[in-house]
């Protein structure tokens, strides 16, 4: 262990001594919550306080419940925040748009936007919408109420809510309800493991973490749904860019891992142009030596919504997951539009069978692309094959049948494909020792977590020079 992961550790040992002894429950909730977007966004290799959980939901036995209120349908999708663009929103989209799921409600719990709100609207009891006026113990005791409608509940929600948590837990409680949780963000820390029956996975990373999560004997994979036809499109363009897309931070270079010195090395090899996805020019600066070398054969587009990103991938003759974090299961929707897929095993995959058409090394990935762009054709991979087995792994309504099956169905069935490359479950957190800049909280108000900021500042840049 470094200096600064020991130096850390027992940073948030004492913040989760000072949560669980802080008197005042609703100053316990505002720490927490302060503690869990710090796991969230700094990956300390913590991924779960069960026992933390557990001891905020004893602490509320005291409190007078309201009366149990009479079932509104058999699913409520709980979701923190609904987002234009972002996957966990469409992903609620696809659910509740299914046969398996059908008898639905989606539950937002901060905010959504008129669009976000439109598509999720495709449930058959529509989106409900709690009030933000509440904070702490109240806002717990009216998440409750509204989650004691549900037979099932199937939480969404960031990695730091708490609050949600906490109210899933009372209703499961108090209320007789059953408590998934999707974990959608299955590479970092989050709140909800304590409460959930069970914790439906989406990937062969996110199956490797169970022994740490404590969920050995609650989770069981499902899957991300996607829209994908059933039959692929194999009529692309041939002639157009080799294209790569994802969040800006995924291509930034790390553990040996870069990007930009990839395309470089493309670029000797083909004559074709490369676009990128996502990044944002004036920040991201591991881009501007490849763009100084290589000019107009390198074009860096920002981040497109969804709808854009689909037209525009369309147009590629070839595209390549980014690394060094994949793009998930953007890959395999991909796939799907008909456009040949590469990319490499970087330890952080394992969310699609698409990852079957990968290669193990960089200078693999480069002899395949080069080879394919230049013959047409792809040697030892059977595309065809490996877009059956993505239909079946994430065909909308095999997901659903999954997500509605999983309080009967069989425990630690791992992913059904293999995972030909080893995962490395230790690389976000090798990766964040690296940073020279901490990520802060801002989802909580500064009082009274203002002092345990300016501490972990402090414990961050001296762990860093000792």
């Amino acid at each position: 262990m470094t200096v600064r992961s020991t130096v850390l550790a027992d940073f948030i040992g004492a913040l989760v001594a000072r949560v669980s002894a802080e008197p005042d429950l609703d100053k316990a909730i505002k720490h927490a919550r302060f503690l869990g977007e710090l796991l969230w966004k700094n990956a300390f290799g913590v991924y779960q306080l069960i026992d933390l959980e557990q001891a905020l939901l004893e602490r509320f036995e005291p409190v007078s419940l309201p009366q149990r209120a009479p079932r509104l349908c058999r699913y409520g999708h709980v979701l923190t925040k609904a987002y234009d663009t972002g996957g966990h929103t469409r992903l609620v989209e696809r659910l509740v748009g299914s046969v398996a799921l059908d008898d639905s409600a989606v539950i937002v719990l901060t905010s959504a936007s008129d669009l976000a709100a439109q598509r999720l609207g495709k449930a058959r009891h529509g989106v409900r919408r709690v009030p933000r006026h509440a904070c702490g113990t109240a806002r717990v005791m009216a998440l409750m109420e509204e989650f004691s409608r549900y037979e099932t509940l199937v939480l969404y929600i960031h990695p730091h809510d708490i609050e949600a948590a906490l109210a899933a837990g009372l209703a499961k409680k108090h209320a007789g309800i059953r408590v998934l949780l999707f974990n959608h963000a299955d590479h970092v820390f989050t709140f909800g493991l304590g409460v959930a029956d069970r914790v439906l996975e989406i990937s062969h990373f996110g199956w490797q973490l169970r022994g740490v999560r404590k969920t050995t004997d609650r989770s069981l994979f499902v899957g991300i749904p996607l829209d994908l036809p059933s039959i692929r499109d194999t009529s692309c363009v041939r002639d157009g860019p080799v294209v790569a897309a994802g969040t800006a931070y995924k291509f930034r270079p790390a553990l040996d891992w870069s990007f930009p010195d990839f395309v470089q090395a493309l670029c000797k090899r083909i004559k074709r142009n490369v676009h990128i996805v996502g990044p944002r020019m004036l920040v991201d600066w591991w881009w501007w030596s490849a763009q100084v070398v290589l000019g107009r054969r390198l074009t860096l587009h920002r981040r497109l919504g969804h709808a854009d990103y689909l037209a525009f991938i369309s147009g590629a003759s070839a595209y390549v997951d980014s690394f060094p974090f994949v793009g998930g299961t953007a890959f395999a929707e991909v796939m799907g539009r008909g456009v040949s897929c590469f990319g490499v095993l970087t330890g952080t995959h394992g969310y699609s069978p698409a990852d079957l058409l990968k290669s193990s090394s960089v200078e693999q990935l480069l002899e395949a692309l080069t080879h394919y762009v230049q013959s047409g054709s792809r040697e030892t991979i059977d595309e065809d094959e490996i877009y059956r087995q993505v239909l079946a792994v994430h065909a909308v309504e095999c997901v659903a049948e999954r997500v509605a099956g999983a309080l009967t169905a069989e425990i630690g069935v791992a992913p059904p494909w293999p995972c030909e490359t080893d995962i490395d479950v230790t690389a976000f957190e090798r990766i964040w020792r690296q940073r020279r800049i901490p990520v802060l909280p801002v989802h909580t108000l500064p009082r009274p977590t203002v002092m345990a900021k300016l501490l972990f500042i402090k414990l961050f840049f001296r762990s860093a020079r000792a």
